[in-house]
Order: C-alpha cells, then structure tokens, then sequence
C-alpha cells in the first residue's frame, strides 16, 4: 500500500558552486502545503526535484512512498504544472488535452468521458473549442490544471500559478485547488502570502535553500505576536516610520495614511498593537533571518 504524501530528509542540490537546496527535510501530508520563498530561494528547484524533474544530490525524497530514483513510478502518480506552462498554442483546448490522453495510452472514450469531466471541473466547457491562444490568462491557468489532472494523480504540485492573474481570477483559481485537494496532496509554491493563507493550513518558508520555517498558519502568525502595529499618520510622520520600521502595508485616505509596519525590537512610540496575519509574520521572519537571528526565539 502506498504510503500518502511526501517526505523529504536532508535535501541538497547545488549549480555548480550555487548551493540552491541546503538540508531540506519536510513531511508534506495530504491537503494544501504552502511553499513560501522569495524568488531565487529555492522553490522550483525542490518543485523539480519531486516531480523527477532533476535529481538530487544529497537526501531522500519520496513521493506516497516511493523513492523519486524510480522516476517512471512517481510521474504516474504526480502532476505538475510549472510556472512558465505553455501548450499546443494552435489547438483547441479539446484537442490539447486529447491529444495529452493519446499521449499517456488512454482509449477514446476513456479520454471523452475524462475530458468532458475535467472540463466541467475547472469550468471550461464553454471554451472547449476556443483555441488555446486565445484563452485568458486565468484560463490558461486553469487548463493547465486540467492537463495536470488528465492521469488522476495522488499529488499535485503547482508553481507560482496566481502570478499575473486578476482578483477574481486568483479567488477562482484558489477556489479549484482547494476542491482538488480533498482527495490529493497539492502543494502550492508561490511568493503570494494571501494565496497561502486563504487555501492552505501548512505552510513552509524556504529562504537561500534552507527552511526558515515548516509548521501551521497559525503558528506561523504566533511568530509576529507582538511586533505588528497600525497608525494613522501623515505624510511626513509616514516617511519617517518607512526609515524607522518595516512596512507591511499602507492604505492613503486623503492627506492621512493608515499604515500597518513590523517593530520586532520593542513598541513604537506610535501606533496600536494589532494581530499579525501570514503577510506580516513571513515578512517578520525573512526580516529576522537577515539579521541571523532565529525565528523560534520568538515563539
């Protein structure tokens, strides 16, 4: 029996003298994970590395159980969707994915049924003619989880996949993962912190190659407690809070700013004491990393 989710122990990888993974270990478990880190932190190498993309140097990697050196066993199991997912730009969406379904031996009415289905399911089915092309970029996105779901895999990896969308195209696109994720393990890697809060209940911060932190949302909030605070300010008075604190949002009303900012040393002699969300708390924790303080001193 195949055991759920995935388990990383001690993962390197390096680019020449680059070290872009660095001991990473986690225990992914069936649902959504978020995977957060900025650009260049090492999150589409890992991404790769579990879908038998790239092979690792150091440390173990298994997907359900099995070793990601039995490359053609994982990718049976595993769908992914990178973030820079590009298809058949002159086929119909239909075509696209039936030709997908040719490619991985299904029959023909295999292949309508799933289609028909998986079309309803990321509510493309009245683009199912349209061609590829032609399509917007959240639909693009969404048929590119339609293709990754064609096999009926057991985990899903997706890679940044709400960059460039509008809202209403991230809710929905957020809202599909979510649905997917009843029966599958999805992990999401993004540097979008709301998407992560909205869908998922794990999450791990990948920093320079390393984990800066793997634990809940909620726990990951806890972090911030106490170093979160809002104001309502004026221009001036808001610059110098910018050279003072770190700011983590700011709302303009007029020739007054609401402004939310991170003072981790102590309280401000400005400003109310407001509850951290994931936003604040990953800022918080890439800010203390900087400092080569760590993060768990704070819990």
């Amino acid at each position: 029996m195949q055991k759920p989710g995935i388990q990383i122990q001690n993962l390197s990888k390096c680019y020449g003298k680059k070290q872009a993974l660095s001991g990473v270990s986690l225990n992914i478990k069936p649902g959504m994970f978020g995977l957060l880190g900025k650009n260049g932190a090492g999150k589409t190498t890992l991404m790769k590395i579990i879908a038998t993309l790239l092979k690792k140097q150091e440390g173990n990697v298994t997907v359900c159980g099995i070793p990601v050196e039995k490359a053609s066993e994982v990718r049976k199991i595993i769908g992914y969707l990178p973030q820079d997912f590009n298809m058949y730009r002159s086929m119909t969406v239909y075509q696209a994915l039936d030709y997908l379904g040719v490619l991985s031996g299904m029959s023909g009415p295999e292949r309508k049924d799933r289609i028909s289905t998986l079309l309803a399911q990321v509510n493309l089915t009245e683009q199912a003619g349209k061609k590829v092309r032609a399509l917007s970029g959240g639909m693009k996105q969404r048929l590119g989880i339609a293709q990754t779901l064609l096999h009926d895999p057991k985990v899903l990896i997706v890679d940044e996949p709400t960059a460039g969308l509008d809202p209403e195209e991230r809710v929905r696109f957020r809202n599909l993962l979510c649905e997917v994720a009843e029966n599958k393990t999805v992990i999401l890697s993004t540097h979008i912190v709301g998407d992560v809060e909205a869908t998922c209940e794990d999450v791990a911060i990948l920093h320079e190659g390393r984990i800066l932190f793997d634990g809940t949302v909620t726990d990951l909030c806890r972090l911030a407690d106490g170093s979160v605070y809002m104001a309502e300010v004026s221009q001036k008075e808001l610059a110098w809070i910018r050279s003072a604190y770190i700011i983590t949002a700011v709302i303009s009303q007029g020739k007054k700013s609401i402004v939310r900012f991170l003072s981790p040393d102590g309280k401000p002699p400005a400003g109310k004491s407001i509850a951290p969300n994931a936003e604040d708390a990953y800022i918080f924790c890439l800010n203390r990393a900087g400092k080569g303080g760590s993060l768990y001193d704070a819990i």
